[in-house]
C-alpha cells in the first residue's frame, strides 16, 4: 500500500520551519454614543438574530441609532482627510487582510482580518455543560493556527474629532459574551485617545493582547453551548456547536500548516538540503503516484 500524501508530507515537516466647536463638545458626543448603545438593547437588538444580515447591515443599524453632531464644513473636511490617511496606512500595514467594503451611504467602510499572536501550540477544549464554563478534557486537541478576529468598521463624518468608528467584531471560536468583552475594551481604548485616530490601536491590541485578556494564554475553551446569552450587539459569534466548531478548527489548522509548509524553506530529512515546501510536495506526489 502506498503511503498517503499527508503522512508523507509530515515526515518532511520540521518542528520550526524557517520563514524568509460648532459641532458640540466631544464629551457630549461620547455620551450620546454610549446612550445609543443602551437604547439599542432596549428595543430588542439581538446579536444572535438577523442571521441573514451581513455585517455592513448590522453596522448601518448601529449608525441609525447614533446621533451625529452638526459639524462645520471645515471640521468635516479635516476629518475626511484624516480618515483617508488612516485608511491608506491600515491598507499598507494589513495588505490583503484589509478589505474595502461598498457602502451606499458614502461613509468609509472596511474589514480587517486580524491574526492574533498565539503560543507555539494552543489546546482547544469545550465547556463541560451549559451552566458553567468548566472545561472538559475529553476531545481536547492542539492547534497552532486559529481563525482571525474580524473587525468591521464604518467611519462617521464626525470621526475622529467627535465619535468613534461604528464597528462589529466577528470571531468563529468565541461566544458572544467573550466577544462583548473585546468590544468593551475597544470602547475603553477610544475613550483614552478620544479625538485621535484609533483603528491602529484597536487592531494592535486585538493582535497582541486579546488572547491574554480573555485568559486563553495556553488554552481556548469553546462554548458553553445550548444557552442563549444577550451580549453586545456588536459582537458576532460564529460558534454553532461542538460537533461543528471542533472539526472546523481542526480543518483550519491543518490547512494553515500546509500553507506554511508550502511557502517556507524546509530541510530535507534525507539529503539535509533546503527546498521550497511546494517542491517537496510535488516530489512526494510523484513518488507516491
Amino acid at each position: 500500500m502506498q503511503p498517503s500524501t499527508s503522512s508523507a508530507i509530515s515526515e518532511f515537516m520540521p518542528r520550526s520551519p524557517r520563514n524568509r466647536s460648532n459641532g458640540g463638545s466631544g464629551s457630549h458626543s461620547v455620551k450620546n454614543y454610549q446612550q445609543s448603545k443602551q437604547e439599542e438593547s432596549s428595543v430588542g437588538f439581538d446579536a444572535n438574530n438577523d442571521d441573514d444580515d451581513d455585517v455592513v447591515t448590522r453596522i448601518e443599524k448601529l449608525r441609525l441609532f447614533g446621533e451625529e453632531p452638526d459639524l462645520p464644513d471645515e471640521i468635516v473636511k479635516n476629518n475626511d482627510q484624516l480618515q483617508e490617511d488612516e485608511v491608506l496606512a491600515m491598507e499598507s500595514i494589513h495588505g490583503e487582510n484589509f478589505i474595502v467594503l461598498d457602502n451606499p451611504n458614502g461613509l468609509r467602510s472596511f474589514q480587517i482580518h486580524i491574526y492574533i499572536d498565539t503560543p507555539e501550540q494552543l489546546t482547544v477544549s469545550t465547556a463541560q455543560n451549559i451552566d458553567t464554563d468548566t472545561k472538559s478534557s475529553e476531545g481536547s486537541f492542539d492547534v497552532k493556527y486559529i481563525p482571525p478576529i474580524i473587525l468591521t468598521c464604518m467611519l462617521p463624518e464626525s470621526y475622529p474629532t467627535h465619535l468613534p468608528p461604528y464597528f462589529t467584531i466577528s470571531v468563529q471560536w468565541l461566544n458572544s459574551l467573550r466577544i462583548s468583552s473585546l468590544c468593551s475594551m475597544l470602547d475603553s481604548i477610544w475613550e483614552e485617545q478620544h479625538g485621535k485616530e484609533v483603528i491602529y490601536s484597536w487592531t494592535e491590541w486585538l493582535h497582541t493582547s486579546a488572547i491574554s485578556f480573555l485568559g486563553f494564554d495556553k488554552e481556548i475553551v469553546l462554548g458553553p453551548y445550548g444557552v442563549t446569552r444577550q451580549g453586545d450587539q456588536r459582537a458576532l459569534s460564529g460558534c454553532v456547536s461542538a460537533d461543528v466548531d471542533v472539526p472546523s478548527l481542526k480543518i483550519y489548522d491543518e490547512e494553515k500548516r500546509l500553507e506554511n509548509f508550502l511557502n517556507t524553506l524546509q530541510e530535507c530529512c534525507i539529503c539535509f538540503g533546503e527546498f521550497a515546501g511546494n517542491f517537496i510536495l510535488n516530489y512526494i506526489m510523484l513518488k507516491t503516484a
